[in-house]
């Protein structure tokens, strides 16, 4: 199954989606700007905060732009099926990009200039899990969908700097202590409470958490199991288990208080 498909994009509308948490927020925003941009869409990849020049990991891109939201707009409309990475300004020595404010977004969500908008919210310096600071996540304005991930290889490693970003505020948040291990329970808290990673999302926004890095049996289980045990409470409309390193990158989708389960594969030992 591809990210269109999990994530239920309905591809005749013009969207916008925030990647928030850790884990592959990156690899998973470019894998869906591939595919649609396959599927013809005029994608916008960019942040609201921070993000790798695309040519650092490699990244799929078409366009590259760096300059104000107007400026962008004053340039040549993009072609369909292409992938434009846009930021106000290139930074860290050539090494990442600084990206628009919310205002500035909802300006170029207004021109509709793109089809798909795909933002990255905010940052967790390459670990797997993370807990938000006060300004974070900066989520666009009028965001259609917020995608909450969080790397499986965080299960059975201890609660510190090494492992989480920001582990003095996970712990509060978890209501757990520094070198704690991180189970399932602790995960079920980060993703249920309003200070977690769904944390300044609209009333109005669908809530999809992504379980990435899910490469073993075991992995699949443990977010099977925090996926079955997440509060209907807290608007979750779906979990979906991933690992980017594949041809197919999601390996169940999940509707949590429905215990429904749709296209799921175990994978093999």
């Amino acid at each position: 199954m591809n990210l269109i498909t999990a994530f239920d994009i309905q591809l005749l509308q013009s969207q916008t989606i925030a990647f928030t948490g850790g884990g592959g927020k990156s690899s998973t925003m470019y894998r869906l700007a591939s595919e649609l941009a396959e599927k013809q869409q005029r994608v916008l990849v960019t942040t609201t905060t921070m993000i790798f020049h695309p040519e650092i990991k490699k990244r799929p891109y078409d366009i590259f732009f760096t300059g104000s939201a107007d400026t962008l707009l004053k340039q040549k409309s993009p072609d369909k099926g292409t992938i434009t990475v846009a930021g106000t300004e290139i930074i860290a020595d050539g090494k990442k990009i600084k990206g628009f404010s919310p205002v500035e977004l909802n300006f170029i969500q207004k021109s509709g200039a793109f089809d798909t908008i795909l933002v990255e919210a905010d940052g967790a310096r390459g670990k797997p899990i993370k807990a938000p600071a006060e300004y974070e996540p900066v989520i666009p304005l009028d965001t259609d969908i917020v995608a909450g991930v969080i790397g499986m290889d965080c299960i059975g490693t201890k609660i510190n700097k090494e492992n989480v970003h920001r582990p003095e505020i996970f712990t509060e948040i978890t209501n757990s202590s520094l070198d704690d291990v991180i189970g399932t329970q602790i995960v079920k808290r980060l993703i249920n409470s309003p200070a977690g990673i769904f944390k300044n999302t609209s009333p109005g926004s669908r809530k999809i958490v992504i379980f990435n890095k899910s490469d073993t049996p075991y992995r699949i289980t443990k977010a099977r199991e925090i996926a079955e045990n997440i509060s209907e409470s807290s608007g979750i409309e779906r979990v979906l288990i991933t690992s980017m390193t594949g041809n197919d990158p999601v390996m169940a989708v999940i509707e949590p208080g429905a215990n429904k389960w749709n296209f799921f594969r175990q994978q093999q030992n």
